[in-house]
């Protein structure tokens, strides 16, 4: 009698154990789960942003270009970029869509 006691005491701490056992690991997978998609995003907002460094980048070099101008070198590049304008007998080329 004390032994099968003994014995049921000893298995159901060995069923406790497994449980809990069971029960870390279900929370340890849930979290590596749960980290692997917040790096993913973290990863897709890296990429986002590293465009947006670059483009601004772009912006301050075109600026910095521009800033090197004199004031007459400037108008034509205006005139160029954003009226379309272009001197007599320049040949021009345009983008084909």
């Amino acid at each position: 009698m004390i032994f099968e006691k003994l014995k049921f005491q000893k298995t159901k701490r060995i069923s406790i154990k497994v449980i809990i056992a069971v029960v870390v690991l279900f929370c340890l997978a849930a979290t590596i789960f749960a980290l692997k998609t917040q790096i993913k995003t973290l990863n897709e907002q890296k990429a986002i942003l590293a465009a947006t460094v670059k483009l601004y980048r772009d912006e301050v070099d075109e600026l910095k270009y521009d800033f090197t101008l004199s004031e007459k070198e400037y108008i034509e590049k205006y005139a160029r970029e954003q009226l379309g304008f272009h001197k007599t007998g320049e040949i021009v080329f345009k983008k084909s869509n």
